[in-house]
């Protein structure tokens, strides 16, 4: 791979810290810094409160701006240090170069590590059963193989850190239910996922920069595909989960292609949320099957799946709500992919194999 020797273009904005004053951004860390801090316990009424957490948003953001720009000059310094060494060697760019590589951590997993020659950085860990789901997709789209440590590294790195300020990973449909959907639907696109815990070959994830080498399309809210069949597992927040039916009614609204989603989210009294109701209203149109599965009923695959965690190494997590599972389509959609008549047990029965194996 040449590298290109004159000076590069400006690093965008840290895709990992929140620096925009985008009013949506701010309420959505407004909401993270109440839900960490309760207000009720420092015995604030409810307008303190709000008062309170939007001037800490706003101060949050603020200093997201200073540790971007931060970031942006180690990125850059890092930048001009390879470029150095690529003119003094006359080499090529490649995991060797950049320090980065795989090595055994234990039967089941890898050590994935970057050093340089004055540092070395904690390794990342990554069962060997995902690197190899991982180096096939990436060999599938024809990518360099002398930099795949390196994409798989800064992918990770990336979920790594995202996962600093949150209890674990987004959880995922079991594989039983994939397999259900894929033989009964044809379900053949994840619109929530990651390298990292996706199941089928195709997914929409959220950092398109560092996913697109491992088979994503980037973010589904910029995904309008015309005909298909997708799974959508948002994330359990609710903001997250309005978007996603906003973004799915105004995607079968706009095509006249067969049109298939099958929606699973937690489940939400829309009574309490003028949003949320009309969220519903969007998608409801387009509805076609409903089916609510008990807590005790069923079990996710863990968010944190693709490496070691626990004393037990779990992968699976029973949920603490119900779950609800829609089917939306558009007209044509609705005949080419039919739901058969036993779709309610089979799905029962395929999240109840997941909760099986819980523990």
């Amino acid at each position: 791979v040449a590298i290109p020797l004159q000076a590069p273009p400006p690093p965008p904005a840290e895709p990992m810290i929140p620096t925009t004053d985008d009013a949506e951004v701010e309420t959505l860390v407004a909401n993270a810094i109440e839900t960490a801090h309760d207000y009720k316990k420092h015995g604030w009424d409810r307008a303190r409160s709000e008062e309170h957490v939007r001037a800490g948003a706003h101060k949050l953001i603020e200093e997201g701006r200073r540790a971007a720009a931060e970031v942006a000059q180690c990125q850059a310094k890092e930048e001009a240090r390879v470029r150095d060494k690529l003119r003094a060697s006359g080499g090529r760019l490649s995991d060797k170069l950049l320090g980065v590589s795989f090595r055994d951590n234990d039967a089941e997993s890898l050590k994935l590590s970057w050093s340089t020659k004055n540092e070395s950085y904690p390794p990342l860990l990554l069962f060997k059963e995902r690197c190899d789901q991982l180096l096939a997709q990436y060999q599938a789209r024809g990518h360099d193989s002398d930099l795949f440590a390196t994409r798989v590294f800064a992918m990770q790195m990336r979920y790594e850190a995202l996962s600093g300020s949150k209890s674990a990973y987004q959880a995922a449909l079991p594989k039983s239910l994939f397999a259900l959907l894929q033989h009964t639907l044809s379900v053949s696109v994840e619109c929530c996922a990651s390298p990292l815990n996706a199941t089928l070959g195709e997914y929409c994830s959220v950092f398109k920069d560092t996913d697109e080498y491992f088979g994503s399309h980037g973010s589904f809210y910029a995904f309008r595909p015309k005909e298909g069949s997708f799974e959508c597992n948002p994330p359990f927040d609710q903001p997250s989960c309005i978007a996603s039916f906003h973004h799915i009614a105004a995607v079968l609204a706009a095509s006249d292609g067969p049109l298939s989603f099958v929606l699973c989210v937690p489940d939400m009294d829309r009574r309490r949320s003028g949003k949320l109701n009309d969220a519903f209203k969007a998608i409801e149109p387009f509805m076609k099957f409903e089916l609510k599965i008990e807590m005790a009923e069923h079990a996710y695959m863990m968010g944190l799946q693709h490496r070691p965690t626990g004393a037990k190494r779990e992968r699976h997590w029973p949920p603490h709500f119900d779950t609800m599972l829609y089917i939306l389509q558009n007209e044509k959609g609705e005949d080419k992919y039919k739901i058969p008549f036993n779709f309610a047990s089979d799905v029962q029965a395929a999240f109840h194999r997941a909760g099986t194996d819980v523990g």
